[in-house]
């Protein structure tokens, strides 16, 4: 450990040295800064609402690893094509599925607060759709969103669906 800790000092082990494992080098308390990766960068389009109606929300989770930092973010547009507002929240340490569905809720309950009543309910997250639309119960830690969510929901006319392009999995029309 000596040895390894005299290489980090004087700037001879590096974070590409670890592979990838740095809680590896951390419990031997030689900490390393994770390189920066570079994102890819991805071209987003939104799309109207189809047949012209309702206002269409966009909302993610996201978690760094499974359980790890994670967070929510979403968007509202109406049929036009304007903010009608967004949102953004860190969550602290959850899974990815933990993530997305308080994306969701929180995304509808502002809908909701603002009393509107017809949306469009875009997610990446199979996991939530499948959820959502069906009368699976969801595991322990997740119900209680869950039925607020189908709360909510009992009182709008929704439509929910897959965002991922190219994802050929359902879509619901409730």
């Amino acid at each position: 450990m000596t040895y390894l800790y005299n290489l980090q000092k004087s700037g001879l082990v590096k974070t590409e040295h670890a592979l990838g494992d740095l809680s590896a080098m951390n419990s031997l308390h030689i900490y390393l800064q994770p390189k920066a990766q570079r994102q890819k960068e991805i071209i987003v389009h939104w799309r109207k609402p189809r047949g012209g109606g309702g206002n269409k929300l966009n909302a993610d989770g996201a978690s760094k690893g499974n359980p790890c930092f994670s967070g929510v973010g979403g968007i509202l547009k109406d049929q036009s094509g304007r903010v009608i507002f967004a949102f953004q929240e860190p969550l602290g340490n959850t899974t990815n599925t933990q993530a997305e569905l308080p994306a969701s809720h929180k995304g509808l309950q502002i809908y909701f607060d603002k009393g509107l009543h017809n949306i469009w309910i875009k997610t990446d997250a199979m996991i939530i759709i499948k959820l959502i639309s069906t009368p699976r119960q969801g595991a322990w830690n997740l119900q209680s969103t869950l039925q607020s969510i189908r709360k909510i929901l009992s009182q709008m006319d929704y439509k929910i669906e897959s965002a991922r392009p190219g994802l050929k999995g359902p879509s619901w029309e409730i």
